[in-house]
């Protein structure tokens, strides 16, 4: 398939001549040399006519043409309104009329008579430059509104420290309008108090003359006001290559007020939240010590009395007893539970050390064995790596999933699996049974604090799980199950890693 070229169009010239030959005689020469004539003016006003009503791309000006205005003030009219490029071609260079040409700011001089290489080169390089210019703008246009719509703000300066632009958040933090401080030393706008109450002149001149860039940390800047902030910025010098000398500089900083009294409201309330954690662990452990005291003398006293005089009690009356005696042990496990459930959070993790899994997961199996025997259970055991953690944590993870398994198994054989996997900089462990399972939506609930997957009738304080999560997490691990109710379930946690699994 053939691909269409669109070339670019020739560019169009507007040709100012009072001669009507000359004129002609130029035309002629443009268009061979591949240019369009967009149209022949003699005067200024036919020439700010052509100018407005073409799109002409450069205007070729001789200096003296007919009518009120000359050549000079027409290409100043026409830079002005059209900003259309202009390349004077006139038989007049003597000094007072090129200094009067010179303030248009023309875009090539060209002296009668000519050539037609010298209208090429002049035309080819009014074009460029023009283009040139136009992109400037362009980037001038965005570098200007971004710098007035960003946030930060930002102070340009001479290379003698003066004001030369305040973006609106500089206004705003400074108090000075840009053409007010405009011209001014930037020490005047920016004047800083240190923490001592000492007010700091900043010389930015002096530190950009000694680094290549300089920074101020933090200071309180004083308004043009009498307001007092407290900001946060830097200051960078303007070059123009690497190595040349400073131009200028650019200041930027923000306002960090409400950000340091956040900060200072996060510290006190993280401050109290340690207060409060510390006086809920104290009355979790004088709870569990005072609370578990009376339970042993409630189950030991119910238990001489069923013992003593349980013969003059009748079968109501014993199962009384023991719905006493069960629910004193049920209280006393639930309280042993809730301190170990406190104690996770004690756990220092900057402590932890080198921890060969292998040997936590053997000691929850030992803990387990009667659990084992009596379900009938297999558990099979992969090999296991070293992990960053307690020992005593890691055991206590593995015998409560491990546990967890044991007791909501099935009508079949339990099997349990556990495995593990190289995943990032984490071993990530797997405890997989066919037990009972749970449902799917309980998936994040079961590790809530007393929360049963089965129902308050089951076994168990509904404390374990959440202690689980607290531990892992606690060493930047995370903990998560999933399951199929009836088809057994799966409980997942990451632990970080030492060193890679050897394989025999």
């Amino acid at each position: 398939m053939a691909i269409a070229i669109q070339e670019s169009q020739p560019a169009s010239v507007v040709v100012v001549e009072d001669e009507g030959l000359i004129a002609q005689d130029i035309q002629a020469v443009l268009e061979q040399l591949g240019y369009r004539v967009s149209g022949l003016a003699s005067s200024g006003v036919e020439a700010l006519e052509l100018a407005s009503l073409s799109t002409a791309d450069l205007v070729l000006m001789d200096i003296k043409i007919h009518g009120d205005i000359d050549g000079i003030e027409t290409a100043e009219k026409i830079r002005q309104l059209f900003r259309v490029p202009v390349v004077y071609l006139t038989a007049h260079a003597d000094t007072p009329t090129v200094d009067r040409a010179k303030v248009t700011e023309p875009f090539g001089y060209i002296v009668k008579p000519f050539t037609r290489s010298d209208i090429k080169v002049a035309i080819e390089m009014a074009l460029t430059r023009h283009r040139l210019q136009q992109h400037l703008e362009e980037q001038e246009a965005w570098f200007s509104t971004i710098l007035r719509s960003v946030g930060d703000a930002v102070i340009a300066t001479d290379c003698d420290g003066n004001i030369k632009f305040l973006n609106a958040a500089a206004e705003a933090l400074t108090g000075w309008r840009s053409y007010d401080a405009a011209r001014r030393p930037v020490s005047e706008i920016l004047r800083f108090r240190d923490d001592r109450g000492i007010d700091q002149i900043f010389n930015l001149s002096l530190q950009l003359n000694e680094t290549a860039d300089a920074y101020f940390q933090t200071g309180t800047l004083l308004g043009r006001d009498g307001s007092e902030r407290l900001v946060v910025g830097s200051a960078a010098p303007v070059r123009r290559h690497e190595a040349a000398e400073i131009h200028g500089a650019v200041v930027v900083f923000r306002d960090i007020s409400d950000l340091r009294k956040t900060e200072q409201a996060l510290q006190e309330t993280n401050w109290i939240l340690t207060r409060s954690n510390e006086h809920l662990t104290q009355l979790s452990y004088s709870l569990s010590h005072d609370l578990k005291e009376p339970l042993r003398n409630v189950a030991c006293y119910s238990g001489l009395l069923a013992k003593r005089h349980g013969d003059v009690l009748d079968g109501s009356g014993q199962e009384y007893l023991k719905v006493i005696v069960d629910g004193c042990k049920g209280m006393e496990s639930l309280l042993s539970a809730l301190l170990e459930y406190h104690r996770a959070g004690d756990f220092d993790r900057s402590a932890a050390v080198s921890t060969d899994s292998s040997i936590a997961a053997s000691e929850a199996l030992l803990n387990l064995t009667s659990a084992v025997e009596e379900s009938r259970a297999v558990i099979h055991v992969g090999e296991l790596p070293k992990v960053l953690s307690h020992p005593s944590a890691l055991l206590q993870v593995f015998q409560s999933l491990i546990g967890n398994a044991l007791r909501y198994k099935g009508e079949q054989r339990l099997e349990v699996q556990l495995s593990a996997s190289r995943e990032g900089p984490h071993w990530h462990f797997l405890i997989e049974d066919n037990g009972l399972g749970f449902p799917s939506d309980q998936a994040e609930f079961i590790f809530g604090l007393f929360k049963k997957a089965h129902g308050r009738n089951q076994s168990g304080s509904g404390v374990g799980l959440a202690t689980c999560r607290r531990l892992i997490e606690r060493y930047g691990g995370q903990i998560w199950a999933e399951s199929v109710e009836g088809r057994g379930a799966k409980f997942h946690f990451t632990v970080p890693m030492i060193e890679p699994l050897t394989v025999a």
